[in-house]
């Protein structure tokens, strides 16, 4: 039979401080593999170009605004 929840509250508050301890352990060592010194550390490259995003509606939006103008 198990125990009821509160008896297990000793054992729970170990495993929490345990799992506290190890998160903390394992945040330091990531932080010490990976130390960025500058920005092409991060990006060694040149940002791709793309052309700008035009929608179906760009030649009519263009067109509207021409005939109106002129």
């Amino acid at each position: 039979m198990p125990q009821p929840t509160l008896l297990t509250i000793d054992e729970d508050t170990n495993k929490l401080k345990r799992l506290q301890e190890e998160n903390e352990t394992l945040r330091q060592r990531l932080n010490e593999s990976v130390k960025i010194e500058s920005i092409s550390d991060v990006n060694p490259g040149p940002a791709p170009q793309h052309p700008p995003i035009m929608d179906d509606f760009y030649i009519i939006a263009q067109y509207v605004y021409v005939r109106y103008v002129s």
